[in-house]
């Protein structure tokens, strides 16, 4: 009987308004809380701080011509 109980009631899920994509992802404990660390140093949600890590990432790979431009082929 409880278990059914339980079945009933679904937990509302947790949504924020946004418009950018989700990505899950598999990490290491210490990374995770060294990430954390670092996001509560610079003020920052853990979020955002990994999108900005990603975002230097990228602009970097673009600078050394690793990843082409966006109005440039894939293909050389």
């Amino acid at each position: 009987m409880r278990r059914k109980l339980f079945k009933k009631f679904k937990q509302p899920e947790f949504t924020v308004p946004t418009n950018k994509a989700k990505i899950f992802s598999y990490i290491e404990p210490e990374l995770k809380a060294e990430l954390e660390a670092l996001a509560q140093i610079r003020n920052r949600s853990l979020s955002n701080l990994i999108e900005t890590l990603a975002r230097l990432e990228v602009e970097q790979a673009k600078a050394s011509g690793e990843l082409p431009e966006k109005n440039q082929s894939a293909t050389k």
